[in-house]
């Protein structure tokens, strides 16, 4: 979201839109995308780590087998969030490449 912002107002400063993007807009907007990138594998390589660490958690009473509990469960959600994330931010990144900024 926050290259979109930073886009948006590179190429929409006001109500009329410019014909020429900001200078260094593909760069910043570069920047933005490798950070989040980064911070979204390391959220990854976290949500892993809590979901292996969990495995030999206790069960719940009534659960079907050893490690699913609410622990294992949330670490689980939290892996597959991180995921989809970086497949957005992927995506994102992908079409900075293929799209110009302000068409």
């Amino acid at each position: 979201m926050v290259g979109y912002a930073v886009v948006a107002h590179g190429c929409y400063p006001a109500a009329d839109p410019k014909l020429v993007a900001m200078p260094n807009l593909w760069t910043i907007d570069l920047i933005v995308s490798v950070v989040m990138l980064v911070v979204g594998g390391l959220a990854t390589l976290v949500g892993y780590r809590s979901w292996t660490w969990t495995r030999g958690a206790m069960p719940l009473v009534g659960s079907l087998e050893h490690g699913e509990g609410r622990v294992h469960f949330m670490a689980l959600c939290g892996l597959i969030l991180s995921l989809v994330f970086v497949f957005s931010m992927i995506m994102n990144t992908i079409a900075l490449f293929l799209q110009p900024a302000c068409v």
